[in-house]
Order: C-alpha cells, then structure tokens, then sequence
C-alpha cells in the first residue's frame, strides 16, 4: 500500500494523545500560480470550501522538518483527516490546524493556526490485515482555542445511498500542482534504496533496478479545487475510487476531502489517501479515498471520547 506523502474492528478506537507546538520553519512557496492540487483552480473567499477545508502543519520535532497535509473541519473544535498524516510516529510530531488558504515561506498562515491536542485513529491503521485495502487510514484531530471567524464546519453525508458511479464531485487540498520526473543514474544516486523507499525515486523494476526516475514535486501550500468523478463506490468495503476531471488529488492534498452537492448543500463523502496505483507516483491516475459514511459510527465514537477527555482537563 502506498500512500499519497505528506508534501513531503470494526470499529475499536486506537487514541493517540499528542501535545502540540507550533514550531515552523521554510515549508513551501508564495507563488500561488503553482501550488496545491493538480489542475482545477485556486479557492477564493467567495468559495464554499475556503471556509470549511483547512491545511495540517506536521513538524518533526527529531528532524526539524515540516510537512503539509489537508483536512476538513467539523463541529466542536473537530478536523478530519488522514491516518497517515498523523499516526505514524505521534510522540515525535507537533500538529497545528492552518486556518487560511495560503502558508507562506514560514510554513506560517497568515490569519491563524491552532494547535492539536488529542487526535484519534481507527483500529483498522496499520493493522497486518488491512494493509493494501480497507486501511483505516482516517484520522479525527482535536484543537485547542476557538475556531477563527468565518470558518464554518461542514455536515459528514449520513449514508453511501446517495453515492453513483459516475457522479461529478467536488475535491480540495494544499498539495503539490506540479510533478516531474527525470532519469537518473542508479549507479551514484545517494542512498538509492532509501529514495525508492519514500517514493523519491521510481523503477519500472525496483529489484533490477531498471528504468528509474526521480519524482520532483512542486508547489505545495495554497488551496485549490477541482471537480472529478466518482469512478467505484465499492473500491473496497470502506473505500471509494474517484477518477480526475478537471483536476486530481496528489501529495500534500492527503486527508483533504471530497465533497457531493445535495439540496444546494456541500456534504463530506470521503477523505484522501492514496493512488489507486502504487507503481505511479505522478499524479495521473485514480484516487482511493476513505468512506466517511463507512466510519460514521467510529467518527460519532471518536469525538464522544475526545469530548470526554477534554471534559476530565
């Protein structure tokens, strides 16, 4: 299974309890013309989603590094994103909500961030028999202080009843709107394998390690949408396939949402995760996205005992 990056049970509960800071340093460009998610346009104020999709700082407290994923935000001080993008290695990671549709050179928005106090995982992440589909990969972040003016939570869709193949859907996200690749030399590339290994570099034959390129990514940091299709409701049994129209998602747009219209009213249907092809990293193929009707019982759960850990502070 491979999972978009970080630009750069049924149904238990696996908590993880983090304490966050804000520490940043140099993430991502100001030129908005070439940033975010592949295609599509840049979100404005005018936009639904610029007041309901917000950005997710990761900083490596080991490496100093910062990373940059999308989320969705809910009531109750409540974001929706990626498993991937948070539960790996929590004790070593800082968490902030970016609530603004740019981050700056800083790795800063320019209007305000919060910091992530307790986040919640599903059993299902990282578990040995839910690793290629039906990975979990879901995630519920709690943030400190009071949501910023003019952010507005967005309402989860309740059931996959109003989910068809085919349908045109709405997607959003902070990640990169720019890939290339070039051929290299597998004979002095530094550390290779660990290149193949994050996905930096890709091989038609990874073993003989034939036909490799380097994957360069660009333009990570402002918020765009797109519109793509729904192209399997039933990936697998807690997952969903879209396929791009006029844009797609690709890394850094990871546990961004997807978005139906119903009654003129934006609804929360999936969350990002990976390519439906691990052997392509470029962008250009479909998208798997984790089911938020799947998990609404374990998304009800999990903000139930997020409220109560709150209320014992």
């Amino acid at each position: 299974m491979g999972t978009f990056n970080r630009s750069f049970w049924f149904l238990a509960l696996s908590f993880i309890l983090t304490a966050c800071t804000q520490g940043l340093v140099p993430l991502v460009s100001k030129n908005k013309s070439n940033s975010a998610i592949i295609g599509g346009k840049e979100v404005t104020n005018r936009d639904i989603t610029s007041k309901s999709v917000v950005g997710v700082l990761i900083h490596d407290n080991t490496t100093g590094d910062n990373e940059i994923c999308s989320g969705t935000l809910l009531k109750n001080n409540l974001v929706l994103t990626a498993a991937h993008c948070v539960a790996d290695r929590p004790k070593a990671l800082s968490i902030s909500i970016i609530f603004d549709n740019v981050i700056n050179t800083e790795g800063q928005a320019t209007t305000a961030l919060r910091p992530v106090i307790r986040s919640a995982v599903p059993a299902w992440w990282n578990a040995p028999t839910h690793l290629e589909t039906d990975t979990g990969d879901i995630a519920l972040l709690q943030y400190a202080d009071t949501t910023p003016k003019g952010y507005t939570p967005i309402t989860a869709l309740a059931s996959e009843d109003d989910l068809s193949n085919g349908a045109e859907i709405l997607i959003a996200g902070f990640g990169v709107n720019k890939v290339s690749t070039q051929e290299i030399d597998v004979n002095t590339y530094p550390d290779l394998i660990g290149a193949i290994q994050m996905g930096q570099i890709v091989c038609e034959d990874s073993i003989r390690l034939i036909n490799c390129k380097e994957v360069k990514m660009e333009g990570a940091g402002v918020l765009r949408q797109a519109t793509s299709k729904i192209k399997n409701v039933r990936y697998s049994s807690s997952e969903i396939e879209l396929a791009p129209l006029s844009g797609n998602t690709c890394h850094g747009d990871s546990g961004g949402p997807a978005f139906i219209v119903k009654n003129n009213k934006l609804y929360l249907f999936a969350v990002a995760n990976r390519s439906a092809n691990s052997k392509i990293t470029d962008c250009t193929t479909s998208s798997v996205y984790a089911s938020v009707p799947f998990f609404r019982e374990w998304l009800n759960m999990a903000a139930a005992q997020l409220r109560d850990e709150t209320s014992k502070k």
